[in-house]
């Protein structure tokens, strides 16, 4: 038999590509959230890596960016 559509020819290799794709969608989107946040400063590196927002970093006294 000759597959004729494109789902035919990639078999279950691409159905499992999609299966994961959907499973993951919503972590990679809040990662993509995150990565947008940083703007090359220590102190949004620093929210990024620990999950502290950046006015609360500021407002504990924030962070020297001369290191």
């Amino acid at each position: 038999m000759v597959p004729t559509s494109p789902n035919e020819q990639e078999g279950s290799g691409g159905q499992a590509v999609r299966a994961y794709l959907a499973s993951s969608r919503e972590e990679m989107r809040q990662a993509i959230d995150k990565l947008r946040k940083l703007d090359g400063s220590i102190t949004s590196s620093l929210s990024l890596l620990t999950d502290i927002r950046v006015e609360d970093i500021e407002r504990l006294g924030g962070i020297s960016e001369d290191a």
